[in-house]
């Protein structure tokens, strides 16, 4: 819960104590400096603004605080409604600002009951997510053979009454929460287009090649679908197989509002996004009170799946003990597969991205590599591609000579839509549990597998549990048990890493392809040595 750090007159003065006492409260709680920094001097640009802007001499509160795990500062100010970042919306739209903030890029503003407030949201020091999951599988396993020495009917009864039931509880409001995540991300990302002629014809071009990689990638992955997968059924029958077709595309359309949702049916999920995100848009001010209503409702589940995110350590510990006693690990014994077939798709699509950028603009690969390391060393220390968003502009604009125009608004839009790494990863953990399950698949199972990998990509929003998410609603829909969600979850842990570095370094490269076709790119700088080290 935030509390009253202070409260100010709004004059100079009054903003160097709020700045101080910013910086106060971010050592206390350990966040690293330079993120500190950045937050002290984005709040006094703030303060400045409301002083230029009639609001001298209000009243400020300074309020300071934990949202579950996560450190916030929000600044209050009394009077006339004075958003700082109108006019960064003016410049970059609605929709690069949306995807700035939900990036964590820019802190969020509102205004309600006369007064105008600005949340920053912290990023505190984090232990490693491989060592948290060390840990994790380190206990788990612990307790899983000292429950070995207990009798079977002891065992039994702690599963039965404990372990299963919270485990079970746990996986049904992932599930509640799933659907209308991926719901709201769609519908607001959708509405956020709403002036795409900020963007022009260079946004739409972009939007457009962004998709088609994914959709591309993921086509490529059904390469892995003979090793991973069960094989395909009912491969006789090509009468069958189109009216299967013709069945899967209107399936597509759900029967009613609340259809997809019951039944968890991911792609009408998405239909239905897209068709109400397109109507919010193009009625424009006849719906603000619904779009209100999609932002208070989008911060809901957010907040929601925060709290389901935190719980996600204790789920994976209580499945490896559950698969311990139960003896299922064995089942679990092909995991190896997984990462083999997994590591040689993600240097397959690596070596593409390099060798085709590197031959298309004739530079060599060796120099695109180096300057796409430190971005690409970053994100796979972190996991997170919003920490290494600022590294990577800085690689698109100086390494590589891209106009700075293009980098502001393509790398935030690549960040959320250049997903063929994941579309990759997505298909792949589908096909190994398809495998492990003997799943039935038909061919019309493997198209709809293509689709759903490449659209959860692009759907599955950046967040904490992202991942829970996205296996949640893919298993569901491709009839895969929910027991193994648990097991793609751990197993995300580790390719997350993997995921997010390679993500961050193909998102520059298509971006260097993508200026070279605009004519907005230095190809002096990008071929040059100099600015590889």
């Amino acid at each position: 819960m935030e509390s009253i750090k202070g409260q100010y007159e709004l004059t100079r003065e009054a903003c160097s104590e709020i700045s101080r006492a910013i910086m106060d409260f971010c050592t206390k709680i350990r966040v690293e400096r330079k993120e500190a920094l950045k937050v002290c001097l984005s709040a006094e640009d703030c303060l400045e603004y409301w002083m230029n802007n009639g609001l001298e001499g209000n009243r400020v509160t300074l309020r300071v605080g934990m949202k579950l795990t996560t450190p916030v500062v929000s600044l209050e100010i009394e009077g006339n409604a004075c958003n700082p970042f109108e006019t960064e919306k003016e410049e970059i739209g609605n929709f690069l600002l949306s995807l700035q903030v939900g990036l964590n890029m820019k802190p969020a503003y509102s205004y309600s009951g006369r007064k105008n407030r600005i949340q920053f949201r912290l990023k505190k020091q984090k232990m490693n997510p491989l060592v948290q999951l060390g840990l994790i599988l380190a206990a788990a396993v612990a307790v899983g053979l000292l429950g070995m020495l207990m009798p079977a009917e002891t065992r039994k009864a702690i599963l039965d009454v404990l372990i299963l039931p919270v485990y079970n509880a746990f996986f049904r409001l992932l599930g509640i929460v799933a659907g209308p995540m991926v719901f709201l991300s769609v519908v607001w990302g959708i509405y956020g287009i709403g002036d795409m002629e900020t963007l022009g014809r260079v946004g739409k071009k972009l939007i457009i090649r962004f998709l088609l990689i994914v959709l591309t990638a993921s086509c490529f992955a059904v390469a892995t679908f003979p090793i991973l997968g069960p094989g395909l059924s009912g491969l006789s029958d090509a009468g069958g197989e189109l009216s299967d077709i013709s069945e899967l595309i209107l399936d597509v359309i759900p029967p009613n509002l609340v259809a997809p949702f019951s039944s968890g049916n991911t792609l009408q999920i998405i239909f239905l996004a897209l068709i109400i995100g397109i109507g919010l848009l193009y009625l424009g001010k006849r719906t603000e009170g619904i779009v209100r209503g999609v932002e208070q409702i989008n911060a809901l589940i957010r907040f929601l799946m925060e709290i389901v995110g935190k719980l996600l350590p204790f789920a994976i510990f209580l499945v490896v003990v559950n698969m311990i006693w139960s003896g299922a690990l064995l089942s679990m014994g092909a995991v190896w597969k997984l990462f083999a077939v997994y590591a040689g798709m993600m240097l397959a699509a690596g070596a593409f991205y390099v060798l085709y950028t590197a031959r298309k603009q004739k530079v060599r690969a060796g120099v695109l590599i180096k300057k796409s390391m430190p971005a690409f060393s970053l994100a796979f220390s972190t996991a997170s591609s919003a920490a290494s968003l600022g590294v990577n502009a800085e690689t698109c604009r100086e390494r590589f000579g891209i106009d700075a125009s293009l980098v502001d608004f393509g790398l935030p839009l690549g960040t959320v839509l250049h997903r063929p790494i994941l579309a990759i990863s997505n298909a792949v953990v589908l096909f190994f549990y398809a495998g492990v399950y003997n799943v039935s698949c038909s061919p019309i199972w493997l198209i709809t597998a293509v689709v759903i990998s490449a659209a959860m990509a692009i759907a599955a929003p950046p967040i904490p549990g992202g991942g829970a998410i996205v296996y949640t609603l893919m298993f569901s829909q491709m009839g895969i048990p929910a027991e193994a969600v648990a097991g793609a979850l751990t197993i995300n842990v580790i390719i997350d890493f993997i995921n997010t570095a390679l993500g961050v370094a193909t998102t520059a490269l298509a971006l260097v392809n993508a200026a070279s076709d605009l004519e907005m790119i230095d190809l002096e700088v990008l071929r040059s040595t100099r600015s590889a080290g």
